[in-house]
């Protein structure tokens, strides 16, 4: 099983209140795994993989239902 560090920063004037990611991975730029959804208060967290991905996507969600959509190969730095 890989695991996957993710680190965000929220670089806005605005706060986010109440979060929550539904993170899951990309393999063969098609199809997306299993996404698995986590609300927290701190900006880092860990995604576990048992497949192999190329890139991971975060779709960050607040009380206030505005939708953040992150997606980042993992050939490059992340977030």
């Amino acid at each position: 099983m890989e695991k996957y560090s993710i680190r965000i920063k929220n670089i806005s004037k605005d706060s986010l209140k109440g979060v929550s990611v539904k993170t899951s991975g990309l393999q063969e730029d098609l199809f997306e795994t299993e996404p698995t959804l986590t609300g927290f208060s701190s900006w880092d967290y860990a995604y576990n993989s048992k497949q192999n991905i190329s890139a991971l996507i975060c779709d960050l969600v607040d009380n206030s239902q505005r939708v953040i959509r992150l997606q980042k190969s993992l050939a490059s730095d992340f977030f």
